[in-house]
């Protein structure tokens, strides 16, 4: 085309190539349909999300806040596949922060 806008896409079909030429309004179309849908998938992802409560600003501080809770310290006691797998996901992070 003189407007220099067609767009070639290779395929290939049960061993035989195929070649189809777009066209420059066909190509807009196309480019258009791929912002949007990258547009639209994070919304699709955030609707089923559940709301949470908002955050209580008058809390008053305590030292059991400062540590980890009883019943958490209590299943990594029992569990420790779950440890170790959250030592795991900390070395990571922590090697992650470290190289960048």
């Amino acid at each position: 085309s003189a407007s220099g806008l067609n767009l070639r896409i290779a395929e290939s079909v049960e061993g035989r190539s195929n070649v189809v030429f777009i066209g420059p309004a066909a190509l807009i179309v196309h480019v258009f349909k791929s912002v949007a849908a990258v547009i639209a998938e994070p919304l699709v992802d955030l609707l089923p999300m559940r709301h949470t409560p908002t955050a209580t600003p008058d809390v008053k501080f305590t030292p059991q806040a400062a540590g980890i809770p009883k019943k958490t310290r209590e299943l990594f006691l029992r569990d420790h596949a779950i440890l170790k797998a959250l030592l795991a996901s900390c070395m990571f992070w922590l090697c992650a922060g470290i190289v960048q």
